[in-house]
């Protein structure tokens, strides 16, 4: 099966914010998110008001928001994300 015929890759292009994202910022996104998961932390990409995509992050009660991929990896990493 090729990434691009996954069930996965099919649902996150459907996704608004997806569709917002280039195919490496795509990819970049979903190995994060990933890689998030394995450590019990949500991360989700949504379209802000201002039409570009904004990233929320999820732990218990922590939630925070990053406006670009690279403020997202490096708060995953201070998280413990690998």
């Amino acid at each position: 099966m090729t990434a691009e015929a996954s069930p996965l890759r099919r649902a996150a292009r459907e996704h608004v914010a997806a569709a917002l994202l280039t195919e490496a910022e795509l990819k970049a996104f979903t190995t994060l998110q990933a890689q998030a998961a394995l450590r019990g932390i949500r991360c989700d990409a949504m379209e802000l008001d201002n039409g570009r995509v904004g990233y929320v992050v999820s732990r218990w009660t922590f939630t925070t928001t990053s406006t670009t991929l690279a403020e997202l990896e490096a708060l995953l990493r201070r998280m413990g994300v690998q």
